[in-house]
């Protein structure tokens, strides 16, 4: 069975006048479809980078990259774009709501973007903010909710076209501890309950060995897998 994700040699270098900086060199990997995987390795390492490559939010120096079967490097500007509000989420370290938006509102954003109706979009918007437990919460603006409420309901916005594809990048760095705990536990209901695929980022390795499957990169290239 062919990968869900699937990179071969992917390279990246970034210049910085006549000094080069390679931060991928050369990743080769495969994730599964279903799988939870975290990248993690020191910092300067790589991760942040692959993720976003993987995203389509980066364009690699060199290699290949399918999704699904699909060349995603091959594709338009348009095209990419097309392809990650259909099958992509993402979560990031800050969590980027809009302030003058209520938690709901702020999850309509992406549902906006490919053309659903107001119906739809309530309805999407009620069932995966009741399953995150941010029900009571849909009417609160984000200067009124936590830390961590804030990170889910960035997790609900990722997760309300139904992608099959969240990708987060260090999206517990900003947290305490316990807050942290509540969204990679959240993480895992959705990889266990759904089947959700989740590629994460993290920089800690306690909460990295939530997940099925770990890489470690260092120096842009793979230094081990290992499955938990």
């Amino acid at each position: 069975m062919q990968a869900f994700i699937r990179t071969r040699n992917v390279r990246k270098t970034y210049r910085s006048g006549t000094v080069e900086v390679n931060a991928l060199n050369g990743v080769t990997a495969d994730i599964k479809k279903g799988e939870f995987v975290a990248i993690m390795g020191p910092s300067g390492s790589g991760k942040s980078t692959l993720l976003h490559v993987i995203g389509t939010l980066d364009q690699p120096t060199s290699g290949t990259i399918t999704i699904k079967g699909v060349d995603v490097l091959k594709l338009s500007d348009d095209g990419k774009t097309s392809f990650r509000l259909k099958e992509m989420g993402f979560v990031f370290q800050f969590y980027s709501l809009l302030p003058e938006l209520t938690a709901a509102e702020n999850v309509f954003v992406p549902q906006m973007l490919i053309g659903k109706s107001g119906g739809e979009m309530t309805a999407n918007c009620t069932e995966i903010l009741t399953s995150l437990g941010l029900r009571e919460r849909m009417h609160n603006y984000p200067l009124q909710l936590s830390g961590g409420e804030q990170q889910r309901i960035a997790i609900a916005r990722a997760l309300v076209n139904k992608p099959e594809l969240l990708l987060a990048d260090e999206p517990t760095a900003s947290l305490d501890s316990k807050s942290a705990q509540n969204v990679l536990h959240a993480f895992k209901e959705l990889n266990e309950t759904l089947g959700q695929t989740i590629v994460m980022v993290t920089h800690d390795e306690h909460l990295g060995r939530m997940a099925d499957r770990g890489i470690w990169l260092r120096d842009g290239m793979i230094e081990k897998e290992k499955t938990f």
